[in-house]
């Protein structure tokens, strides 16, 4: 732990008005502002928004850096009516070693400082609160914002806006040289993400006004309680009234239906005057599995205030009843969506067992886990239930502990009638990545390797663990080279795990980073109580702290055997997640990339073969390794003999040959490129299902809750995601000497291959072309020429050999050799021009009526989505139905926050964007994209997309 720094955790509470029955609870998170970052006279860095680290202020050391904390609330779909306190506390009981007493402010502020030196404009003080230092031997002062003004803040903006917030201490600028004078407030070494909580009933507030009308209550109906109440107050203007004339929970308002009663009401109508209540209890009737999406209708008739009515929206929790098959689009079932608190949600792992299918879901960076992220199991009907066992966190392991009949993932253990144990994270912290077979008590124990470099040897009966070396949070270990760990599996005598991270340079693509090493089970007491000397890789890269090893213990391992210093992901073989069959004999697998290509590696016999696969895309390429996500190679159905093996990695699937070895690399081919991001795939119920990780906030206007969902299919249908296209290198700019072969190059798969040659050294270099079918043969191809700096390509299409490889006949100082390879696009014309199933989307030349709007998820736990058209304003729920919603400031606050701003240049050339200081060209197309659409600049904002999870 870093001796200079306080640990503090921050949480709040916000309480509704109270209903007269069922207690409830939501979290409202603030949103990640990037305006909470570390501002240093040299080399501004942002915090990083994947971890819960995002909040600070403070002086560094007594210099000119300082820290300020940001938080943004959006309220747009609040209740107002709420008393707010947010309350600070100390999380790891750090030893104080603070003198200075300081005031902390807490502020409203505007959203148009970017680039100022100094927030603002500031607004007045909301609350204060002095700081006075702890005496003793550790920080135990609790800080509470809590005032009349904290609370008007939230209520003003209610319904329709983002409240921005700012703490600020002014002692942090002149604080001497040494005093730790800065206040982390959720820290990334412990604790939840911040939180401001909702309790209780939620409190509807109704304007009165002409004319009349239904007003829509949306309604998430989830399976934990059978009924809610709400409480419904008219604000209203001199004395105006509100009469209640009918009331009806329906799932469509020309419709009504019986799944759900509406009790404890006067008799109906009845009249509210201004600030008059009325308190509603909704029941649900049926089964409590499941979930459904249904809105309250109540038909009014008012008199007197303003002129545009309005229902307050918030989430209603109620029981469920499912009837009927569930929607399905394009494999996509939208009420299996899972979601959570934070700004990025993905499903870390999914695997059949006992008669369900098992998901975990992870946030970014939560090593103690937290309350929002849970264990899922889906039965045959595809009822989603979220296990209360639940611990949340990062998780991304899971394997099958045959010995135990037992299947473990994420901190999960689940036998075989589905009772779940908890591994809780106090006991073994960390972000979990992968769990592997042990090395000398398969029967009894597993490992488990976190991201951090944690490696935990578990007890599977009574889940004792023996740490062979703590997970080591952001401290850039030296221990084992790189950061961001990946997959693992014990096989050929080993533990060998990956990672495919580093913690500086991250945007470099080229030089070290991450690495695939392996472990014999040697502890530091079995050797001489020392570890393995470090190797000189690791004084390559620059660590956020230039720390070596935990000290060691005799339980610890005694140190890696470090191979590669490239960034890898996958480490499997042919058992899969059951573990080798044969572990002695059987080969591992890993796949890994740099900035040539991707890799594929197999282990046999102490050696490492390599083998280089075309990317289909650059964008899994930083060095930080969050782009790549989980990439795997998993045989679908273990219990057929003959199930295919899935691989994908930097946007491509592959069909993997389960022979794939030194003497058999054949039979390796892509199946499709894709745009989405796969986390793990297995077959439940005859079919091919892909977990995912689909869309994230991370501050997009767009995109108002983290969300993703599961993909049903067949294994042949990943053939209709899109052709094979990829890219990659044996050469780039490298030093190349005489007679020194390349790895081979998948070109299998690919009907047009371009292979492309530089030498930018002083002599020509001939290169010989060689080709294999993967049995291990290789034949000359041709012999090519490359000028001394000159280039030259040559055309292999529709080749019938699987593997390429060059060998230079003389030396160069600078030589490439590229790859583009791809496959005809399957469509002959415009989709919307013929009759197929895309014949309902709108050509930019159509004349036929069309909607044109804004559509985004929005930010409750029924994940509906929002969208302001040409037609008003409507919501979408889980069944797809489009809806149109009286709600103007909902209407307004989307049309503004989410219109799309002209994010490009253009002239007679063509059009581009700028990455930094590179413009990048684009194509021009139709004239007509040149002008503003009603929802804004087509296809201009560089954004990501919003999703309905379809």
């Amino acid at each position: 732990m870093n001796s200079k720094t306080k640990y503090l955790a921050l949480t709040g509470l916000a309480l509704f008005l109270m209903g007269s029955s069922v207690h409830a609870q939501t979290t409202l998170l603030p949103d990640f502002d990037d305006r909470s970052r570390l501002n240093h006279p040299t080399t501004p860095e942002d915090l990083d928004k994947n971890n819960t680290v995002s909040l600070a202020v403070g002086a560094l050391d007594g210099e000119n850096d300082f820290f300020r904390s940001y938080l943004t609330f959006d309220l747009a779909d609040e209740s107002p009516g709420m008393a707010v306190t947010i309350t600070l506390f100390p999380k790891l009981n750090e030893n104080n070693t603070s003198v200075l007493n300081q005031t902390y402010t807490l502020f409203q502020l505007d959203s148009d400082w970017d680039g100022a030196t100094r927030p603002g404009p500031m607004g007045p003080p909301l609350a204060t609160f002095n700081f006075t230092p702890a005496t003793g031997a550790s920080d135990d002062t609790t800080i509470v914002f809590s005032s009349p003004e904290l609370t008007d803040a939230f209520n003003e903006l209610a319904g329709n806006g983002t409240l921005y917030l700012g703490i600020y201490s002014p002692e942090a600028e002149t604080a001497p040289a040494g005093t730790r004078s800065f206040t982390w407030l959720g820290s990334r070494h412990s604790g939840p993400s911040p939180e401001l909580q909702f309790s209780g009933n939620p409190t509807v507030r109704i304007a009165a006004d002409s004319p009349d009308g239904d007003f829509e209550f949306p309604a998430f109906i989830e399976g934990s309680s059978p009924s809610r109440t709400i409480r419904y107050e008219v604000l209203a203007e001199d004395g105006a009234t509100v009469t209640f004339d009918d009331l009806v929970l329906t799932d469509d308002p020309a419709h009504p239906s019986n799944a759900f009663t509406v009790a404890s009401v006067p008799s109906v109508p009845v009249t509210l005057g201004d600030g008059e209540t009325i308190d509603i209890t909704v029941t649900a009737n049926g089964s409590t599995t499941g979930s459904f999406a249904g809105s309250l209708f109540i038909d009014t008739t008012s008199a007197g205030g303003s002129q545009d009515a309005d229902v307050w929206d918030t989430t209603l929790p109620l029981a469920s009843t499912v009837t009927g098959p569930p929607v399905r689009i394009s494999g996509v079932y939208p009420h299996l969506a899972v979601s959570n608190s934070h700004n990025e949600v993905g499903i870390g792992a999914v695997v059949p067992w006992a008669d369900r299918l098992w998901a975990i879901t992870y946030g970014p960076h939560l090593p103690t886990g937290d309350n929002s992220n849970k264990l899922y199991e889906i039965d045959d009907q595809l009822n989603l239930v979220a296990r209360p066992e639940s611990i949340g966190g990062t998780p991304a392991n899971r394997f099958i502990h045959e010995p135990s009949n037992q299947l473990i993932i994420g901190p999960y253990f689940i036998d075989a009638e589905r009772n779940v144990r908890t591994l809780p994270y106090s006991v073994a912290p960390g972000r979990p990545t992968a769990t592997a077979a042990h090395l000398s008590d398969p029967e009894n124990r597993v490992y488990t390797f976190t991201m951090e470099h944690g490696l935990y040897d578990i007890n599977v009966h009574d889940l004792s663990v023996i740490t062979r070396y703590p997970d080591v949070q952001f401290k850039g270990d030296k221990f084992l080279f790189g950061m961001h760990g990946k997959g693992a599996y014990t096989g050929q005598g080993y533990f060998i795990a990956a990672n495919n991270g580093r913690p500086s340079n991250q945007n470099d693509p080229f030089g070290p980073a991450g690495v695939l090493a392996r472990w014999d089970g040697t502890t530091y007491a079995e050797n001489d109580n020392s570890y393995l000397p470090l190797d000189p890789i690791n004084s390559n890269t620059t660590y956020s702290e230039d720390i070596g090893p935990e000290p060691g213990e005799p339980h610890f391992m005694a140190g890696w055997i470090q191979d590669f210093t490239v960034q890898h992901c996958e480490v499997i073989g042919p058992g899969g997640i059951h573990g080798s069959r044969n572990p002695e004999t059987d080969p591992v697998w890993a796949t890994g990339f740099d900035a040539k290509s991707v890799l594929v590696r197999v282990f046999e016999d102490g050696e490492w073969t390599t083998w280089r696969v075309p990317k289909s895309s650059y964008t899994h390429d930083g060095s930080h390794g969050w782009h790549t996500e989980w990439p795997r190679i998993r045989q679908l159905d273990p219990s057929t003999p003959d199930s295919p093996y899935l691989m994908h990695m930097h946007g491509m699937f592959f069909d993997f040959p389960a022979t794939f070895s030194s003497a058999d690399f054949s039979g390796l081919r892509p199946i499709s490129s894709y745009h989405k991001m796969p986390v793990d795939y297995c077959m439940f119920d005859g079919q091919l299902v892909i977990a995912k990780n689909d869309l994230s906030r991370m501050g997009n206007p767009l995109a108002l809750r983290a969300q993703s969902n599961f993909w049903f299919g067949q294994f042949e249908d990943l053939a209709d995601w899109g052709a094979p296209q990829g890219h990659g290198g044996v050469w780039l700019n490298n030093s190349v000497s005489a007679g020194e072969t390349s790895v081979p190059f998948l070109i299998n798969g690919f009907s047009r291959i371009t292979l492309h040659l530089r030498n930018d050294g002083g002599s020509a270099v001939p290169v010989v072309i060689e080709s294999s079918d993967g049995t291990g043969a290789w034949s000359p191809e041709k012999t090519v020429n490359i000028p001394a700096n000159g280039y030259i390509f040559e055309i292999f299409n529709d080749h019938p050999a699987e593997w390429l490889r060059l060998k230079p006949e003389a030396a160069s100082s600078d030589l490439t050799a590229y790859f583009l390879l791809s496959n005809p696009y399957p469509h002959a014309s415009i989709a919307s021009l013929g009759g197929d199933r895309f014949a309902a989307l709108a050509d930019i030349r159509d004349t036929a009526g069309h909607s044109d709007g804004i559509i985004r998820p929005m930010s409750g736990t029924d994940l509906q989505l929002e969208l302001a058209s040409n037609h008003g304003y409507h919501r979408i729920g889980e069944n797809l139905e489009l809806q149109d919603v009286h709600n103007a400031s909902a209407e307004s606050n989307l049309r503004s926050s989410g219109s799309l701003d002209k994010a490009f240049g253009d002239d007679a050339a063509s059009v581009w964007i700028t990455s930094g200081s590179t413009r990048l060209r684009l194509p021009r197309l139709d004239p007509l994209y040149d002008s503003e659409f009603l929802s804004g600049w087509p296809a201009a904002s560089v954004r990501s997309s919003p999703s309905a999870n379809c």
